[in-house]
């Protein structure tokens, strides 16, 4: 890079040298203007024009571009998609000063995907940046949305368990040490994440504690139950000192983290996660066609964030889940207040990112309208909820007055404001004297210039003579060229420009001095007030952010009875200690809002835990299973669910596996993604689970797959007695009933009529024998020659294969012993001792 030794190519240099990692946006007047490297990454990502440009009298052209000012944030957009920082460096003054000849400049904000604070840029869903702790035995990690203030942490043992987690979240950017850059978590994480490292200092347990007690004004982390926590700590701690340096501004509306551990949730993998489509669709990882799609009727942003979180870590407290039911409950009943309180909420802008950028000192006029706007609405929504009973209602009624609040920016602001503090014009006549001053002298000068074009007219007997202004040469009169013969001696050409000469005269200079002075002494006046206003209303940064609380929960329980009462859902009846599972007409959430839905009964209970189903492919198996698994969901986070009936168990974990793909990259096959997958739900279910298995084992050899999917199946059954629904062709399992205590066979029904076979979507107790498998390859088009050898084929295998009449008596007696621990590893064992009986039974076919 060539130094070009200008005053301000030497402020550029200063800058880039401390911030090599980022592209530099350095204010030139209205532009951003960017140089060398930066300039050709930009032009590249932004589709703008790049150039060159002489900064120095010698003559040396540097690469240069440039994007207007009052664009910058959809030009940030782009930037931060891309993956890079942005270092925004402002004018600090308006004149140049005599010393170093340039206007005086500086860093103003890095700006990182994971801090961006910007509406414009930002959706409604939470922009989380998370930091990464390594420590001797876990793995600390911080979730912070600096745009909402919302920040949390826990302890992970393992990096499966944390990059698990972190794809649940999707943080837009994960912080680690510096030592860290070569590390092997690192080779994993940038995989699917944007890294930044940060000074290993601000990680040290020390440090961390001291950061974190003068973040939140503590004397001790016992209060935040943080104590004994060290990665954690340090996690916390690290992540508040990068966020510092990176806005270059106080972070004062940042929460204490909650510490929390996922047992204290329903847990689901990622697996699960994407199989039942809860936030992305399968098709296109879009949230259309998903329950949170279906679920989401809340009206303000703070309502849809939580929505999404609940949904991503339901309740397993049955007394804070009766709580929101009992309040979901109440406002189906009462219509009118529902109505009501969907209404008002609409008028409600974003509190949380309101009161954040107010913190942050990036707000503006217009946004302190749009939070007193907000707020004004809080009295009239208590008092809609006076007339409601429940607990969490009466909880959300108490949220914080915030008349104050309202009355600082009411008394200050005029009512449509503009969007930027540069223009003025936003104080309120009789706030402030000074302002009121500045306001008339500005306003008389301008009659003065009015009045002083009049005279000008008269005077030249130019009738089209215009007084105008522009920021490039300020005030001018402009004359058309067929008029310029009457120019009279005393005008001072400025400018001349196609149609027109610009000129000026000593008593036009001498207002535009007035005026100028006015209107500097007047935007300074209210650059000040509004400083000011700022100041006072961070004070009451706890109370607006309990009200935002308040209000995001009252929008997702209003969200969830306006569903319950559209979609005709029920309150479930959530029973402490229970197992059982009881549905009388379920149905998918999703699935019924496009099709006419077939609904089914399910009833699960400790005699009935394991439904082994069987039945054709497209007939529904999968679909049955997923909205059992939903309905269980929905109600764990307080909302009714799709049936007419509903008796639920608290579940403390969901499985849901119903299909896998290669690992290419990992070097796993599809049987290997669906074994290691079934390994870990072996691994982790408890007799209070939920499973979905569909069609375990067969991606391999038939033989490989019945083994494992009958000792899988007689596992969970006799060991784990966890609720699980095993989807399977193996038609074999059927035998499972008659040995084992708890299997039940059912059947997804057909109907044959002739050569073809109807779908009926009803789900029968009774194992079946038939898949159709033939039937289906016929609905897809294939040839008719294929179909009818087909069937001679299937013919002649069923008549020769004699393993579905027996039972494979080996591998019970093995479950039933004592003396053997039963654990996976012995599932192993007993797969391959089926295999064995299996393989004996097809060569005797053979002989």
């Amino acid at each position: 890079m060539l130094h070009v030794a200008t005053p301000t190519m030497k402020q550029f240099f200063e800058i880039k040298k401390k911030y090599k990692d980022g592209i530099v946006l350095f204010q030139l007047g209205d532009f951003y203007e960017l140089f060398y490297e930066d300039a050709q990454i930009a032009s590249k990502i932004l589709n703008i024009v790049l150039t060159k440009k002489s900064f120095t009298k010698v003559g040396v052209d540097v690469p240069f571009a440039g994007i207007p000012c009052h664009s910058l944030n959809s030009h940030l957009h782009k930037i931060l998609k891309a993956g890079h920082k942005v270092i925004l460096v402002n004018q600090l003054e308006n004149t140049v000063n005599p010393l170093t000849k340039t206007i005086k400049r500086g860093v103003v904000r890095v700006i990182t995907p994971g801090t961006v604070i910007e509406d414009e840029i930002l959706s409604n869903s939470n922009n989380f940046i998370s930091c990464i702790s390594p420590g001797k035995e876990n793995y600390g990690v911080c979730f912070l949305d600096i745009s909402t203030g919302e920040s949390f942490t826990t302890e992970f043992v393992t990096k499966e368990e944390l990059q698990a987690e972190l794809r649940k979240y999707n943080p837009r950017e994960v912080v680690l040490p510096e030592n860290y850059v070569e590390n092997e978590l690192v080779m994993i994480l940038k995989k699917n994440f944007l890294l930044s490292f940060h000074s290993d200092m601000d990680f040290h347990i020390l440090k961390a504690t001291d950061t974190l007690k003068e973040q939140f004004k503590l004397h001790t982390l016992e209060g935040i139950n943080l104590q004994g926590k060290t990665s954690a700590v340090s996690a916390c701690g690290a992540i508040m000192s990068y966020i510092s340096k990176m806005q270059n501004t106080n972070i004062k509306h940042v929460k204490m983290p909650k510490v929390y551990n996922n047992n204290l949730f329903l847990e689901m993998n990622d697996s699960t996660i994407k199989n039942l489509e809860i936030i992305h669709n399968l098709n296109d990882r879009k949230e259309t066609n998903t329950l949170f799609s279906v679920l989401n009727k809340t009206n303000t942003p703070m309502g849809y964030r939580l929505l999404k979180s609940r949904l991503l870590k339901p309740s397993i407290y049955i007394k804070e889940i009766n709580k929101k039911l009992d309040a979901v409950d109440e406002l189906t009943k009462k219509e009118l207040a529902l109505t009501e309180i969907q209404d008002s909420l609409k008028k409600v802008f974003d509190i949380e990112r309101l009161i954040s950028r107010i913190n942050m000192n990036t707000s503006n006029p217009r946004e302190l309208l749009n939070l007193q706007g907000s707020l004004e609405i809080v009295p009239l929504i208590k008092s809609i909820l006076l007339q409601t009973e429940s607990v969490f209602l009466a909880k959300i009624k108490d949220m914080p007055d915030t008349r104050a609040v309202t009355k600082i920016i009411n008394d200050a602001i005029i009512d449509d404001p503009s969007a930027k503090v540069e223009d003025g014009g936003f104080i309120r006549e009789g706030y402030d004297e000074d302002v009121d001053l500045f306001r008339s002298l500005s306003i008389d000068t301008k009659r003065v210039i009015n009045e002083l074009e009049d005279s000008e007219r008269r005077l030249t007997g130019i009738s089209v003579l215009k007084i105008r202004y522009n920021r490039v040469f300020g005030y001018f009169i402009e004359v058309p060229k067929k008029k310029i013969h009457l120019v009279p001696s005393r005008y001072k050409k400025k400018q001349s420009l196609t149609n027109c000469e610009r000129y000026t005269v000593d008593e036009l200079d001498s207002l535009a001095e007035k005026i100028s002075v006015a209107q500097d002494n007047l935007l300074k006046k209210e650059k000040e007030l509004f400083e000011q206003i700022v100041h006072e209303l961070q004070t009451y940064t706890k109370e607006i952010q309990s009200v935002a609380e308040n209000l995001a929960l009252l929008d997702m329980l209003s969200s969830f009875a306006f569903v319950s009462k559209r979609y005709n859902y029920v309150k479930p009846i959530m029973k402490e200690g229970s197992y059982n599972l009881i549905l009388k007409n379920s149905r998918h959430p999703i699935i019924e809002r496009d099709t006419d839905f077939i609904p089914n009964d399910v009833k699960m209970t400790k005699s009935n835990r394991v439904m082994v189903i069987t039945g054709p492919n497209m007939a529904g198996k999968t679909c049955f299973m997923r909205q059992v698994a939903l309905n269980i969901l929905m109600a764990q986070i307080g909302c009714f669910v799709p049936a007419s009936y509903a008796e639920i168990g608290i579940v403390d974990k969901i499985f849901c596996r119903t299909g896998a793909s290669d690992d290419i990259s990992s070097g796993n096959s599809t049987f290997m993604v669906e074994m290691f997958e079934t390994s870990q739900i072996l691994h982790k279910a408890t007799d209070k689970s939920f499973i979905i298995l569909d069609e375990i084992g067969r991606g391999t050899s038939t033989f490989d797959g019945i083994s494992i999917a009958w000792s899988v199946a007689e596992y969970i059954a006799k060991k784990l007695q966890s609720k699980t629904m095993f989807a399977t062709h193996y038609h074999i399992l059927n035998k499972l009933q008659d040995s084992v205590d708890g299997v039940k066979n059912y059947n997804i029904s057909v109907q044959e009529r002739s050569d073809n076979i109807i779908f009926l979507r009803r789900i029968l107790e009774g194992g079946t024998d038939k898949s159709y498998g033939v039937h289906v390859a016929k609905l897809a088009g294939m040839p008719s020659d294929i179909i009818t050898k087909s069937k001679e084929i299937q013919f002649r295998l069923e008549n020769d294969d004699k393993i579905a009449e027996k039972i494979i008596v080996e591998t019970r007696s093995s479950f039933e012993r004592d003396d053997i621990r039963l654990d996976v590893e012995k599932v192993q064992r007993l797969i391959k001792t089926t295999q064995l009986t299996l393989d004996r039974e097809h060569s005797e076919q053979v002989k």
